[in-house]
């Protein structure tokens, strides 16, 4: 699972963002929710 993470969601070649949620009974913690990796020819910002 690291090495997917390191060589492929993480690569130079995509711009990842990250899903946050905040915990209803935590108001001041979050957590990741997901992953969105498009790669940067097709990135929005």
């Amino acid at each position: 699972m690291l090495k997917k993470w390191r060589d492929e969601i993480l690569s130079t070649d995509n711009d990842v963002h990250f899903y946050v949620g905040k915990q209803n009974a935590h108001r001041r913690s979050f957590s990741v929710l997901g992953a969105w990796r498009p790669k940067l020819e097709n990135a929005l910002f």
